[in-house]
């Protein structure tokens, strides 16, 4: 899942005033207000996938404040969720920009997007955004104050898509470590059992009728057998 980011982003901390101490952020913006509600709603959704055995993995930029946002932080600090977060550079997966992200998720092969990148392979993909007078923000000083002022260039929307190599990374991932080992039933070697049990069935054998089949264990089950084991 990927939130919509204009609501956490740095790029809009002045708008939404998000901070470690004010996590909910500026109220009075509809954007904020938005923001919050969608985020509720993840988190919703995330106890649902979690209560239905499922994973999830939510995604946003890497300075994102979604980090500090209460409810995802009590999500994050289950025990026996296994949650983590993770970081990784969309650069490095076919990006024209480096572009920090963050994830938060509980499946295990999440952590393998975090890849490293040499500071060659850094200054060669700036290299070849400046190249293409490509960036992901514009600086604009103002004739009266000589303040810069930071913002959001008309590159920004387009790096919001996923590169390619990205989404073929994940699905990689979740099919080689999240779908049960198909060898396990060669290791378990059951095919001698299978064959006990169609021998013992065509032998006569019935189950005893004071002794139910279960699969938990049971200590009044238990005492049972051992009595009509040892003839008691």
């Amino acid at each position: 899942m990927a939130l919509p980011c204009q609501s956490f982003t740095f790029m809009s901390s002045s708008g939404h005033r998000r901070s470690f101490w004010t996590p909910y952020g500026n109220l009075h913006m509809p954007f904020v207000h938005t923001g919050n509600c969608i985020c509720a709603r993840t988190c919703l959704v995330i106890l649902v996938a979690i209560a239905r055995s499922a994973s999830f993995f939510v995604e946003n930029p890497g300075n994102s404040a979604l980090n500090s946002w209460p409810f995802i932080n009590f999500l994050m600090s289950m025990p026996w969720l296994n949650s983590h977060r993770t970081s990784w550079l969309m650069g490095y997966y076919g990006g024209w920009s480096l572009k920090p992200q963050l994830g938060l998720s509980n499946a295990i092969w999440a952590a393998y997007l975090n890849q490293p990148m040499c500071g060659e392979a850094r200054k060669q993909l700036r290299d070849k955004a400046e190249a293409a007078g490509k960036s992901l923000v514009k600086k604009t000083v103002n004739k009266v104050t000589n303040q810069v002022t930071v913002s959001g260039s008309k590159d920004l929307k387009a790096s919001q898509q996923y590169p390619k190599l990205f989404g073929q990374r994940v699905a990689e991932h979740h099919l080689r470590y999240m779908e049960p080992p198909r060898d396990c039933w060669k290791f378990a070697a059951v095919e001698p059992m299978v064959d006990f049990m169609h021998a013992a069935i065509r032998s006569g054998f019935k189950a005893d009728p004071d002794i139910p089949l279960q699969i938990e264990p049971c200590r009044h089950v238990a005492e049972l057998a051992r009595k009509k084991a040892l003839g008691a």
